[in-house]
């Protein structure tokens, strides 16, 4: 803990944040922050896309194997390596 007097910690504050090249370093730490965070987002949300993609492209190929001629089967049972 530091022993100052209130009033010197609030002009230290104040000098602090009022230097432009704190304020720029601030905003600049801040844009990263930030840009950093709407990556992680788009992060979060590609593997739930990507689930939803697979789960259609599954009922997509079920749906073939199940109505498809016997050449079609064959070819996918041969391209899964079934």
């Amino acid at each position: 803990m530091v022993d100052r007097p209130p009033s010197m910690l609030l002009n230290e504050l104040i000098n602090f944040f009022h230097k432009p090249n704190s304020l720029k370093r601030l905003r600049r730490e801040d844009k990263e922050k930030f840009n950093n965070l709407l990556e992680t987002r788009e992060n979060l949300t590609s593997p739930a896309d990507a689930k939803v993609e697979l789960s259609h492209l599954y009922d997509q190929v079920m749906e073939d194997l199940q109505n498809g001629t016997p050449k079609i089967k064959r070819l996918a049972f041969e391209a899964l390596d079934v």
